[in-house]
């Protein structure tokens, strides 16, 4: 499936959002990070860099790679334009129904139906 996917969506850049899209990018996908939140959104996209800094200075990664991994994150403004033609999207929002449930229906409303859809669920 690896080869199908080459844009991933990730709503929600907490702990685990932020995560998922760094692990997203050092594997070469173009990742679009999305909050509601502009500061989590922030501190997630300072997290991702520090991650990739991280990286470096395990030498499990280059200066290159933290450009090129830098270079394919996009941050857009709404959860729409976060997903539209993504072919994976993952959803890393906290654990209240009535937040999840407003995102899948906004996600299913945008996405093709062949867009692999996952939840980020701690239950």
């Amino acid at each position: 499936m690896s080869e199908q996917i080459r844009t991933v969506a990730v709503i929600g850049a907490g702990t685990m959002g932020h995560g998922i899209a760094y692990v997203a990018l050092a594997a070469g996908f173009v990742v679009r990070l999305h909050d509601a939140n502009d500061a989590s959104l922030r501190t997630g996209t300072a997290r991702i860099a520090g991650s990739f800094e991280k990286a470096i200075q395990r030498g499990k990664a280059t200066i290159a790679d933290r450009e090129a991994g830098l270079n394919r994150l996009s941050t857009p403004d709404t959860v729409r334009h976060a997903v539209a033609d993504a072919d994976l999207v993952i959803e890393a929002i906290p654990e209240r129904l009535e937040l999840k449930q407003a995102l899948f229906r906004e996600v299913e409303a945008t996405v093709a139906p062949e867009t692999v859809v996952a939840s980020n669920t701690s239950s």
